[in-house]
This record gives C-alpha cells, sequence and structure tokens, in this order.
C-alpha cells in the first residue's frame, strides 16, 4: 500500500474515533474514565475510549503489555487476609459495628495524593497506593486536588502537573475495591479543591457511587449511623470537606472525624498520662460532648505518632489515627487484644477459648481449665471486676451473676477499656473472657436441607447440587468456625469447602466447592430465622445461599442472591453423625 494511502486511512480512522467521543459526550456518556480499562489487570483503554485521550492507556503508575494494564512501578504490598495484623484489627473492628460511626476505631491516611513508587519525581506521604492502604486496614483518607490540562488531578495545587494521577482515577479504584469488599465503609476528607470546577469534581462521585453514596440528607441531626446501619441501607462511602462544594454529597469536615486543629497535634501529646495540652482525653471528650477524638502526624513540624504513641493513644480512647507513611508496623501498634499469630490461622474444629494473660495480651487455651472471669457493669459499661471463684469456659455467666449483682460475663471491647482492666486487675490474670470462642456450636456432620425442596446438598466433584436422601458422606457437611459467628462449611467426602465462585458478589453467582482457604468467599454465617431454619449469608457478598431453577428438583445447582424471607433462602441443619 502506498504511503499516501496509509496515511489517508489512518486520518479517517482517527476522525471517526474524534467523531464517536463527540457523540458519546452528546449523548450524555460519562467522559470521566471507563470501569472496564486502565487499572490493574484491566484491558487497556483503546483509541475509543474517552480515558484514552485523557490519560493514557493505563492508570498512573502501571504498564501497558499485550493489550492490558500490569503493576509498572507501582507499590504492591505483599500481604494476605491470613497476615495476624490484619485478621486482628479487623476482629477488633467488629466490635464498633453496632457504635456509631464516630465511635468506631479508624485508621486515616493523611495526604493521600500520591505515593512513593509510582511518584518518586514528587515528596511524598504515603509508601503504599490506595488499593494496598484499604487492604491493610485504612478506612479513611484525607487528600487534596489541583488542575492540570483542564483535567481534575489528585495533587497538592501548587505540585500538579501533567505526570498527577487524574481524579477520575483515583475514584475509579477506591470504586473497584469497594465492589470486591461489601462489607466496609469508606470516609474521603477534601482539604482542598480547584475553584469554579464542581461539575468535573462531583459528576465522578455520581458516576461511580450515587447509590451507595451517604447523603448530608441521609443524615439524622446531630447523630450518626452505624456501621452496620449503613451497611443494611446500602451506604458504603461518606464525603466531607470544609468548602461549599455541592451539599447532597459533602458532609462538613469538622463534623465528626476531624476535630479542632488544636486537639489533635501529636507534639502537644504525652501518651502514659493520656493528655493533650495538659488536659486529659477522657475529659475533653465529655467536656466537648463528642465521640471522636483525633490525633494527627504534623509533617510540617516533623512530627509523627511513633509505634508507642499509636499503642499509648489506642489505650487512651484515642479512636481516629491520622498518619503519614503508613506500614504494617504501624498497623500492628494500634492491636491491643490478640498475642502476636494468635488466633492460629490453621485454627482446627477443637474447641478453644479465649483468656487474657498479665501482660494484657489475648490467648487461646483449653475450655474445660479453670480461671477466674472478666465481669462488666451492665449499667456502667467498661467497669470491670474478677471473680475470685475460678470455673471452665462455660461457667462464666453463672459466677458473674452470683458474684456481682448487675454484672455480667464480658470482654473488654476497646483499647481503653482493655488498659483500664489491665491496670485495675493486673495480679488477678489469667482470666477467662465472654469473647472470640472459637467452641464448635455445631459438632459432627450435618445435612443441610432446603426449606423448599427438602432435598439435601451434596458435593459432587467441585459442584455443588441438592439430591434425595443418599445417607452417605457426599451429603455430609462439617461446620468449622473460624471467626466470630463466621463457619467454613466442608463437604466430609471430598474435604472441600462451600465457596463463592471467584469470589463474586453479584445474585446468581455460582457456590461450588474449593480447597478450604479460609478467604471470606468461603466464610458463612448461620442466620437463625425461626422454626429451626436458617439464612446461610456469606462474609463477602452478604447474600444468601439459594438454589437456581426449579429448586426443587434432584441435581438443581446452588448460588447466591440477596437475602429475603423466601423458603429457598432458609435451610434446616439435621445433625446425622
Amino acid at each position: 500500500m502506498k504511503r499516501g494511502h496509509s496515511s489517508l486511512i489512518l486520518s479517517v480512522t482517527f476522525f471517526f474515533c474524534f467523531q464517536f467521543l463527540n457523540f458519546s459526550v452528546a449523548l450524555g456518556f460519562p467522559a470521566f474514565g471507563d470501569l472496564s480499562c486502565g487499572q490493574v489487570n484491566q484491558p487497556s483503554c483503546s483509541v475509543l475510549s474517552d480515558e484514552f485521550w485523557k490519560t493514557g492507556p493505563c492508570d498512573k503508575g502501571l504498564n501497558q503489555f499485550s493489550g492490558r494494564c500490569h503493576l509498572g512501578n507501582r507499590a504492591q504490598l505483599e500481604i494476605t487476609k491470613e497476615n495476624w495484623f490484619l485478621k486482628t484489627l479487623d476482629f477488633q473492628n467488629k466490635f464498633f459495628e453496632e457504635v456509631p460511626l464516630d465511635d468506631s476505631f479508624i485508621l486515616r491516611a493523611l495526604n493521600s495524593e500520591m505515593y512513593k513508587d509510582a511518584f518518586p519525581e514528587f515528596e511524598t506521604n504515603q509508601v503504599y497506593g490506595l488499593t494496598d492502604l484499604l487492604n491493610l486496614g485504612v478506612r479513611s483518607f484525607s487528600l487534596s486536588l489541583g488542575a492540570h490540562d483542564e483535567i481534575i488531578k489528585v495533587c497538592p495545587p501548587s505540585k500538579c502537573n501533567k505526570k498527577s494521577r487524574a481524579w477520575f482515577q483515583w475514584i475509579e479504584e477506591i470504586s473497584i475495591w469497594l465492589r470486591r469488599n461489601h462489607s466496609e465503609v469508606i470516609l474521603i476528607d477534601l482539604k482542598e479543591s480547584p475553584a469554579n470546577e464542581n461539575f468535573k469534581l462531583v459528576k465522578p462521585i455520581e458516576v461511580y457511587f450515587s447509590s451507595i453514596l451517604f447523603r448530608p440528607t441521609d443524615k439524622k441531626e446531630n447523630t450518626w449511623p452505624t456501621r452496620k446501619e449503613l451497611l443494611e441501607k446500602g451506604k458504603r462511602i461518606l464525603f466531607f470537606s470544609s468548602q461549599q462544594y455541592d451539599k447532597n454529597i459533602f458532609h462538613k469536615s469538622d463534623s465528626f472525624f476531624i476535630p479542632k486543629s488544636n486537639e489533635r497535634g501529636i507534639g502537644d501529646w504525652t501518651g502514659q498520662q493520656c493528655l493533650i495540652k495538659d488536659q486529659n482525653v477522657k475529659s475533653l471528650k465529655e467536656a466537648n460532648d463528642q465521640k471522636a477524638f483525633t490525633l494527627e502526624d504534623h509533617e510540617a513540624q516533623g512530627q509523627y505518632l511513633s509505634h508507642k504513641d499509636i499503642a499509648e493513644a489506642v489505650g487512651c480512647g484515642v479512636n481516629v489515627l491520622s498518619l503519614i507513611n503508613i506500614d504494617i508496623e504501624k498497623i500492628g501498634a494500634s492491636i491491643w487484644s490478640f498475642e502476636e499469630g494468635i488466633p492460629k490461622k490453621d485454627l482446627k474444629e477443637e474447641n478453644i477459648c479465649v483468656y487474657i494473660q498479665p501482660n494484657g495480651r489475648w490467648m487461646n487455651g483449653f475450655c474445660e481449665d479453670k480461671k477466674s472471669f472478666v465481669c462488666e457493669d451492665k449499667k456502667k459499661l467498661g467497669h470491670f471486676k474478677i471473680t475470685t471463684k475460678k470455673g471452665m469456659w462455660d461457667e462464666g455467666e453463672e459466677i458473674c451473676n452470683e458474684s456481682f449483682e448487675g454484672f455480667k460475663y464480658a470482654a473488654p471491647k476497646k483499647g481503653e477499656s482493655q488498659k483500664s482492666l489491665l491496670k485495675s486487675h493486673n495480679k488477678s490474670f489469667p482470666v477467662w473472657i465472654n469473647q472470640l470462642v472459637s467452641k464448635n456450636n455445631w459438632p459432627g456432620y450435618y445435612a443441610i436441607v432446603p426449606e423448599i425442596s427438602g432435598r439435601p446438598l451434596f458435593g459432587w466433584y467441585k459442584n455443588v447440587r441438592q439430591w434425595s436422601w443418599m445417607n452417605n458422606t457426599f451429603q455430609m457437611w462439617s461446620f468449622v468456625p473460624r471467626e466470630e459467628g463466621l463457619f467454613l462449611l466442608k463437604n466430609v467426602k471430598t474435604d472441600l469447602c462451600m465457596s463463592v465462585a471467584d469470589g463474586l458478589s453479584e445474585n446468581a453467582a455460582n457456590v461450588i466447592l474449593g480447597d478450604c482457604t479460609g478467604g471470606d468467599e468461603q466464610l458463612w454465617k448461620l442466620e437463625d430465622k425461626g422454626s429451626s431454619l436458617y439464612w446461610v449469608k456469606n462474609k463477602n457478598s452478604q447474600k444468601c445461599l439459594d438454589l437456581e431453577k426449579t429448586k426443587k428438583n434432584n441435581f438443581d445447582s446452588v448460588m447466591q442472591w440477596k437475602c429475603h424471607d423466601v423458603s429457598q433462602h432458609k435451610f434446616r441443619f439435621l445433625r446425622v453423625r
């Protein structure tokens, strides 16, 4: 082909590409990024994508190879869900599921615009990128926005340039993570943003989060919902700003999780006495009628929370840690409960109960051992007493009731409660606590029987299906406790565990058998619905075990679906051995 013809074809191709883009914008298609391309392990964006013309084929820090986007100079933290720090932090955070959001424990990444490996030309405040920080347990982000080439960028306004990351791509990465982690809530605080760019600021938020956004109009005056309430309503992300952007999206920054700056400076912190500017944290909370209290790194003054500062802050009732250069060691410093490596990741079916050692750390123990018990005042939560009488773990409620009027068998649920208990009763330890008992309340083997069909589920190769009663090990399941209220459902014949295929969260995703890894897609909550019937709810998707097709025939397969009060979502567990 002649060179002139090649040039003509190329020109025509680009003309139609630009016409396509203009046509897309005219139809109202969002020109703010494409969820199907440009991120890690996604196809690279083609010339037909608006994102290609704004930021290139792949997001910042990624390389294009064979038509896909791969990790280039973007940092990736090598961690797993079995990591002790993360498992224990997740366990501690469960204590806050039913308390108001402003009383929860929150790790906040301060100045999270850029991170070191992907932005070597900048002085940055975080070692890791968004996904890694989220996987580390960070649930709040502070950042500034600027503008360059008419695109809003995630960068301090004075440092924005061509290499800065686009706002819509930052938002897109958050969106992808939330779609894979359905039981999480994220808070984002904008410190500053370009003037007169409200549409470009707000549109990506509406495109990616419209249905899961907790808006100011959703909030009851002077009260914050619990994380459980937010998840039940499908609200999983909150935006804050001190500036007057869209009032239907942004809460005021000082409304709870960023108290006034003179109350949070690490330079004024005396951890051993729980004092800031010579005032006690608890007293300050009570005087200002606030539940949240933040400590924050101050880069300008070169003041940073050390590991010791973090541990002391958690024990003093500080519940928002706003940190620079977050790493796994800083995450570990916020843990106050379990001894390192406990509970063990290879937890078996034997009964394992939990007690507190003299050093304040929690340990696994045999439930039949005799120890004293932690008892808590029912009216004055956080006020504990220790029984002189000893007994097996199961006897805790009875012995607490007979030892102290108005007290219950309990466990500390905050770092400050743990510190108070340790300080007042250290000589009484070790003691049983009423928390995270991996005692198997479902011993033996069970048939899992759908109410709608009466045909037990069975494991067949890597499939889960239903069939008429056979009374063999294909239809027998053991319930293996993994963490509080959650179980692996292990098929006795195959020794494989019931799992949602590929960890999907969508309705109708297949439920299969897989190697027992203990991932969230394999953890199930047995939710009592009365009359000896249960929902079997997946931890990752928060959806219920369901049957496909006619729901009443042999060999019908199993899937997940949004939970409803219907017979195909209810199961009986019949002890067969």
